[in-house]
């Protein structure tokens, strides 16, 4: 009978505004992937700082990580790891098919064999990898192994205190500060809220950079394993997305920001991290506040909606194929599919994730039958 009221339990990795919030950071990345490199215009708040979607990814996956702490469910987050894995490997393999029917000269066989053996971001921290958001993945697996032999342990420890709460709140805090000094440090240093991309490049994508921002995610679930009903939270919960969207909308571009908007910017210029980090602390109480069984957060429902959460079921298959999905379009479909008009960005998302389902499926069943 415990074991039967176990599994009916939903398990706090896979609370619906959890999903619901990585299915919306999904869809709002593969939207930058098309609209990237336009003229400022009214969602410019949105493709200028979709990092700030990639932090809210990185966020959930380290919620994930440590609300998985039983046994059964470490094991299910493992091999949902192992799937991400196996997948990234894929759609490398399927961009440079993309790129060989585009007839784009293909990469140099050691920066493609270091790609494909995780080891590209180590020697050089550029996302240049046959499919760039695989660059996500290899930056969190170093996070993943820390956390299953040590990360989880030391907040299981802390959160078993005296005082859980005011520890694990305080350890976020020094954690956001650890990820995001170093960048307030070197924008203060360039005038402006903006960054060379030369120094975003080791503050961003080298992967231990991102380590305390995984943290941060497995701070926040480890906080939310200790809620009780019954605390108001929701108002909280409201109150950071309202944080997160005065800093997309209302917060006025920077210089470098705009300039990033130009091909030739984008090789210089690289103002996302910076909005990441600045969200950082509202998207982790978003998160955190969430959580509570009986919350009144009006956001916390939203992300919850069914439709928002099916979405995430092949959320990051449908992140990693974006990219060769576009390149596929204004390569050899560019006479059948036009990103430019609503018709075929509509048609691209369906596509996507059509696509994404397909190849979750597939992977799933390849680990399944070596099992």
């Amino acid at each position: 009978m415990e074991d039967e009221s176990e599994a009916a339990e939903v398990p706090d990795w896979q609370l619906p505004h959890i999903l619901g919030a990585q299915g919306v950071a999904t869809l709002w990345l593969a939207s930058s992937c098309v609209l990237g490199h336009r003229p400022i215009n009214a969602v410019s708040g949105l493709t200028h700082r979709s990092a700030v979607a990639t932090e809210m990814l990185i966020l959930v996956n380290g919620f994930q990580a440590q609300a998985s702490c039983k046994p059964a469910h470490h094991r299910n987050f493992l091999r949902s790891c192992s799937r991400l894995v196996l997948t990234a490997e894929i759609c490398m393999g399927i961009s440079m098919a993309v790129a060989w029917l585009s007839g784009k000269e293909a990469a140099a066989r050691w920066k493609t064999l270091t790609c494909l053996l995780f080891l590209r971001p180590w020697l050089h921290a550029d996302p240049d990898c046959p499919d760039e958001p695989v660059w996500l993945i290899m930056a969190l697996l170093p996070s993943w192994l820390l956390h299953a032999f040590v990360t989880r342990y030391l907040l299981s420890r802390v959160a078993n205190g005296s005082t859980p709460g005011s520890c694990l709140g305080a350890l976020c805090l020094c954690l956001w500060f650890a990820a995001a000094l170093p960048e307030l440090l070197l924008a203060f240093g360039n005038g402006g809220w903006w960054l060379w991309r030369s120094q975003a490049l080791p503050t961003w994508f080298w992967p231990p950079a991102l380590a305390a921002d995984f943290a941060m995610g497995a701070c926040a679930g480890s906080a939310a394993q200790g809620l009780s009903p019954g605390r108001n939270l929701g108002i909280l919960a409201d109150l950071s997305i309202l944080v997160v969207f005065l800093l997309l909308w209302l917060a006025p571009l920077s210089e470098g920001e705009i300039l990033a908007d130009s091909r030739q910017g984008a090789l210089q210029f690289a103002p996302g991290p910076l909005a990441a980090r600045a969200a950082a602390p509202a998207l982790a109480l978003l998160l955190f506040a969430g959580s509570e069984r009986t919350c009144g957060s009006r956001v916390a429902r939203l992300l919850a909606h069914p439709s928002l959460v099916a979405l995430s079921a092949c959320s990051w298959e449908a992140y990693l194929l974006a990219a060769p999905l576009r390149d596929l379009c204004n390569g050899p479909l560019k006479g059948w599919l036009q990103l430019d008009s609503a018709p075929g960005y509509v048609a691209y998302f369906l596509l996507l994730w059509l696509l994404a389902g397909l190849l979750s499926g597939f992977v799933t069943k390849a680990l399944e039958a070596q099992n």
